[in-house]
């Protein structure tokens, strides 16, 4: 009698526990999303040409997650969900793109990143008057 006593106790003791949300092992892993980006340039170009960079750093934090040159045809990167401050600007050729000044035009925003979705941000460069604006749109 003693033992069906302890027995009945341990499973209502177990069914408590999990009811009250104890975890039955290990989390479940962190869900990634996609960040893309993309520049647009409207008026005429610097003389010798710019390139240009993102950094992703997520909120709150102080080190950047990355900090990259954006390739002509975009760039595309698996992220964390979560939320993010994305910051973009340009370092101006000097002579050739071979030797660059520092990072100038720049612009930024906050976004939050979906798990399973994407975010997509398009820079909108104005050289002529030393512009830039973000775009941000979210797919599922």
């Amino acid at each position: 009698m003693l033992a069906f006593a302890l027995v009945s106790v341990s499973l209502l003791a177990a069914g408590c526990a999990k009811a009250n949300g104890a975890a039955e092992g290990p989390s479940p892993a962190p869900q990634s999303g996609t960040l893309v980006v993309t520049q647009k340039r409207s008026g005429p170009l610097f003389v010798e040409g710019s390139v240009g960079y993102v950094r992703l750093t997520r909120s709150g934090a102080a080190t950047a997650l990355f900090e990259v040159q954006v390739p002509s045809n975009g760039l595309t990167r698996s992220v964390l969900a979560g939320s993010y401050q994305l910051v973009s600007y340009q370092r101006i050729c000097t002579g050739n793109c071979g030797h660059l000044g520092p990072p100038s035009i720049t612009c930024s925003t906050s976004m939050r990143v979906p798990s399973g979705g994407a975010v997509n941000v398009t820079v909108n460069l104005t050289p002529a008057s030393n512009r830039c604006t973000l775009t941000v749109s979210m797919t599922a």
